[in-house]
């Protein structure tokens, strides 16, 4: 026997006798781990297994294996499994939670994976985040110092990994609102990059205004979208600031065109002082304001940035109006890009994805790009299946002049078209393809080069290209 069934067999026969440093020196960059899924599960749980045996961290590389086959492993109860195992081991509970109960609904739970379940519901239950009887009251005193007196507080029916009860104040007069408000959020401290760990808080609560005449119904869609983006930060193990951008390509508030949501600095006449609550010199809860958008809108921001929008949108208020005029009506070219003619096509071939992170030293300014880096995007862990999540190419370009300051600016750096960039620095296309994990830096000598040992390593969950 040869070829994919000998080297599965000879992999199977490894794994029952325990050996599973042999299976993944047979199975490393072999060309059927990137084109036989079966193959590719036997070599993502051996490296699971090595990691549980030796204290090694080879899960995000078995993680990026298994989403290697996303579109097959989806219908595959055995990949759900490993993946569950994967995500459990790197601290994100909820989303094993998630792929077990996808193996679940195939009917093909084992005991095994009944148990893990077990596991994770446990560890949940003890994760969830809540804050200090202290810091609660800083929250609830900081509301109603900043926008009135807290006329009731919704709790939160369904805790997970955060338990956010929303507070409600009421505003009268001119400019009368109803303030929705998350209190919990902030319990659980998000994991902010390193380059940006100065200048952005670890907590955040999110602030959302309605009208006065809102109905119970709206108020109560309103308050079950807001909890829900409470636990991205947990449940991804990511980060939340101003300029972010929600969506799933569905909307927001059913039977609206709203399908994103900006955050945005809170509109308030408290002025900044009213954006943070301090707990202590350090340690501070950032209130971000939610702005429903249309996708006309979220496109216009990628290009320009949220402050371009805002300016856009702050003529029709800050309050929740589900009739409002999209202000980026038809809105569909990328303004302010330098290219010197016309766009020339150098991706349509290649199967990467559409889009792309750069730096605006790059997009804007035009400059070469001196560093690139292929990072997994975090659409593979969630079920968005809008047309910037689904084509997302996991690519960040910089210039390399870029410091650590202009790095903290969240508009500094935005989505454009790969083709695009391209067309800005052609010395990138032949690097498009590369597996995830991969850099590459130009050299002293102006030549883009990979750096070797970025590739496929097991600290950094690269996949080879498909």
């Amino acid at each position: 026997m040869s070829g994919k069934e000998g080297l599965k067999e000879e992999a199977l026969k490894l794994y029952e006798s325990g050996k599973n440093e042999e299976i993944a020196d047979l199975l490393m960059n072999t060309e059927e781990v990137r084109s036989d899924m079966e193959i590719g599960i036997i070599f993502a749980r051996a490296l699971i297994d090595i990691s549980e045996e030796n204290g090694e961290e080879l899960y995000e590389g078995a993680e990026a294996v298994l989403l290697h086959y996303y579109e097959q492993g989806v219908r595959n109860g055995e990949w759900h499994y490993q993946l569950a195992r994967a995500c459990f081991a790197m601290g994100r509970t909820a989303d094993a939670l998630s792929e077990l109960a996808l193996m679940e609904a195939l009917s093909e739970m084992t005991p095994q994976a009944e148990e893990l379940k077990r596991i994770c519901a446990a560890d949940m239950e003890r994760r969830t985040s809540y804050y200090s009887e202290v810091q609660r009251k800083a929250i609830l005193a900081h509301l109603e110092k900043h926008f009135g007196k807290i006329e009731r507080i919704i709790p939160d029916p369904s805790p997970s990994v955060v338990s956010a009860d929303i507070a409600v104040i009421t505003q009268t007069g001119r400019r009368g609102k109803r303030i929705l408000a998350t209190v919990g959020m902030g319990a659980y401290k998000m994991m902010i990059p390193e380059e940006i760990s100065g200048f952005t808080p670890s907590r955040a609560e999110l602030v959302m205004y309605i009208p006065l005449d809102a109905s119970e119904e709206l108020e109560a869609a309103v308050c079950a979208h807001m909890r829900t983006l409470t636990r991205l930060p947990a449940d991804r193990g990511s980060w939340v600031a101003v300029g972010h951008v929600f969506s799933n390509g569905t909307p927001i508030i059913e039977n609206t065109g709203f399908t994103a949501e900006a955050l945005i600095a809170l509109q308030t006449d408290g002025g900044d002082e009213a954006r943070v609550c301090f707990f202590s010199k350090d340690d501070m809860t950032a209130f971000y304001q939610l702005l429903p958008i249309y996708e006309d809108e979220m496109k216009y921001k990628i290009v320009n940035g949220i402050d371009a929008l805002v300016k856009k949108l702050i003529p029709f208020g800050t309050i929740l109006d589900v009739v409002r005029k999209n202000s980026c009506e038809g809105y569909t070219r990328e303004k302010d890009i330098p290219l010197l003619g016309r766009e020339i096509d150098f991706t349509s071939g290649l199967n990467i994805g559409k889009y792309c992170a750069a730096s605006k030293r790059v997009a804007v300014e035009g400059r070469r790009v001196g560093f690139m880096k292929r990072i997994i995007p975090e659409s593979f862990m969630s079920d968005a299946d809008d047309e910037l999540s689904a084509n997302d190419s996991g690519w960040l370009f910089l210039s390399g002049e870029e410091s650590r300051e202009y790095l903290s600016d969240p508009y500094s750096i935005s989505l454009y078209r790969i083709n695009t960039i391209c067309n800005i620095d052609s010395d990138i296309v032949r690097f498009l393809s590369l597996p995830y994990g991969t850099e590459v830096i130009r050299r002293a000598d102006g030549e883009l080069a990979v750096k070797p040992e970025e590739i496929f390593s097991d600290e950094n969950g690269s996949v080879p290209p498909s």
